[in-house]
């Protein structure tokens, strides 16, 4: 199915090919990948997005080295000093 007022790309940005069954979304923009290179970019893009969330730390956690006020179940909020 084509989509009317859109040429398809000359050539692929990363491998240079001009022939592929499906033009994909790569890091330059929609449509500048062939559909293999668009697949591997695809893929390394979710890798790389779960290991972020990974690596990110929860706000909401318990850090004995914060220095913020905490707020305690009576309501009250205390002061954490050194």
């Amino acid at each position: 199915q084509k989509r009317s007022g859109q040429p398809p790309p000359g050539r692929c940005h990363s491998c240079n090919t001009t022939e592929t069954p499906e033009w994909r979304r790569g890091p330059d923009g929609a449509r500048t990948l062939c559909n293999a290179c668009g697949l591997h970019f695809a893929k390394l893009t979710r890798k790389r997005a779960q290991v972020a969330a990974a690596t990110v730390h929860d706000t909401n956690s318990s850090d004995p080295g914060d220095k913020e006020a905490t707020r305690r179940t009576d309501g009250e909020s205390i002061q954490l000093i050194d």
